[in-house]
């Protein structure tokens, strides 16, 4: 009889023990990591590098906003549901001869998709987000693209994936970065 009352019982007990491991992430460090990297993304994509502008159309869309949903509306989701949220945000650049003229197109570390990727996401590092490694490329003409996505280790609640493609006829760049959030 004791056998079948463990046999009934272990899988709920097991049960409960993974469900309690993967929410051992807290809703505050959730937030607090949500809000460190939006807020870093919002700076980031404030700060255009040298030898670059906003196209036209990028200046009159609204700036990336960090604090959009909210940490209320989040808490409030979650005292009733998971929180999954995938926001994309894009704009375009227009870029200089000089910038384009002063990297080796031809490599895939030199391009400037690749200095333009580094110069909007490689921050995250410093948030506590890794890295997929090197950044996927595309070195074909007329476009040169790289990608890279950023996600925090031991809890995958965020993954950013940040991606730009060059034109390099056009003189111009779209970067375009991805957020997916569970919680």
């Amino acid at each position: 009889m004791k056998r079948i009352v463990l046999l009934i019982t272990l899988p709920f007990i097991i049960t409960s023990c993974s469900n309690r491991t993967s929410r051992s992430y807290s809703l505050e460090s959730f937030l607090k990591d949500r809000y460190a990297a939006r807020s870093f993304l919002e700076k980031s994509f404030a700060a255009i590098p040298e030898g670059t502008s906003l196209t036209k159309l990028s200046r009159k869309k609204d700036p990336f906003d960090a604090d959009y949903p909210g940490d209320a509306h989040i808490r409030s989701v979650v005292r009733r549901q998971p929180w999954t949220s995938h926001s994309h945000y894009q704009f375009t650049l227009d870029l200089s001869e000089a910038m384009l003229a002063s990297h080796n197109q031809g490599g895939s570390d030199t391009m400037v998709a690749t200095e333009l990727l580094n110069h909007f996401f490689a921050g995250l590092v410093r948030l506590g987000f890794r890295n997929q490694g090197s950044p996927n490329t595309l070195l074909t003409d007329p476009v040169r693209y790289a990608n890279n996505v950023w996600y925090k280790e031991h809890s995958n609640n965020i993954s950013i994936s940040g991606s730009v493609f060059v034109a390099i006829k056009d003189r111009a760049a779209l970067v375009v970065v991805d957020v997916s959030e569970v919680y």
